[in-house]
């Protein structure tokens, strides 16, 4: 646990959003495995999942969170569903409507 929380202030890991960042994984980090249809990691919060997955793990285990389809919606597009076009909210609740059952997982 200790070393977990040593390695976790080490800045040594790529971020979506450039190559190679100082991120400091006390701070809330995520992994988006898979792209998503509305929404692209913009920040250095987002490491890169499409590392190996023995990389992946090491990530999950120092505090990333992995981020899937409902996880998205949850935190980052409902919450600016508002404030999107009337043509991207329908798609968007199109997307829920659609994969309702997996979302609800």
């Amino acid at each position: 646990e200790a070393q977990l929380a040593a390695m976790a202030r080490m800045p040594i890991f790529e971020s979506a959003t450039s190559s190679h960042e100082l991120v400091n994984l006390i701070d809330q980090r995520f992994l988006l495995p898979e792209p998503h249809p509305f929404f692209e990691p913009t920040c250095s919060s987002f490491l890169r999942a499409d590392a190996p997955t023995s990389v992946v793990e090491f990530l999950k285990a120092l505090g990333a969170v992995e981020l899937h389809d409902a996880d998205v919606f949850e935190r980052f597009l409902l919450p600016q569903f508002g404030a999107a076009t009337s043509s991207r909210q329908e798609a968007m609740r199109a997307h829920l409507l659609a994969n309702w059952p997996t979302l609800q997982q």
